[in-house]
């Protein structure tokens, strides 16, 4: 009789011992995803529950240093000019604005809005006298930023050229 008793015992405790180490305890609190939660960005994690910051935009691929080869041509005196110059573009404002500091060898910063591969800037104000304007286009095909400005400045220049990181 203490044999079976013991047993009982030995048995009720196994069956306690691997009924318990075999329970999990389930989480109630669902796992953190750390990701890029803006679906107007290049890399939108739809799993994320939680923004890194990783998020990047079409305009950042714009962002850097250029050195550029332009053409300027003067169509009020029909003169023709070329230069090589170091042209930066930052961010802007939001997720699509981009600001061209020092373009076309002008101590001035031309903004500009990016779509895709493509950047537009519009008429404003720009640096010189005679109430200079500025706008135009900038295309990004790879690592090669092409544009075309016109700049109003006393007389009306059409300023195209190439620029690589």
């Amino acid at each position: 009789m203490k044999n079976l008793a013991f047993i009982s015992i030995i048995s009720i405790a196994v069956f306690f011992t691997v009924s318990v180490l075999s329970c999990s305890k389930k989480s109630d609190t669902p796992a953190v995803v750390k990701g890029c939660m803006d679906k107007n960005s290049l890399n939108y994690n739809a799993n994320a529950t939680q923004d890194d910051g990783s998020c990047t935009y079409p305009r950042d691929k714009f962002v850097g240093t250029w050195t550029i080869k332009d053409t300027t041509i003067d169509f009020t005196n029909s003169g023709t000019a070329y230069q090589t110059y170091i042209l930066t573009i930052q961010k802007g404002s939001g997720t699509t604005g981009i600001n061209l500091i020092n373009f076309s060898n002008w101590n001035d910063t031309l903004k500009a809005t990016v779509s895709g591969t493509s950047a537009s800037i519009p008429t404003q104000a720009a640096f010189g006298t005679c109430s200079p304007t500025a706008n135009g286009y900038i295309t990004l095909t790879g690592t090669t930023l092409l544009f075309d400005v016109t700049w109003v400045n006393c007389d009306f220049y059409d300023i195209s050229g190439t620029g690589t990181h």
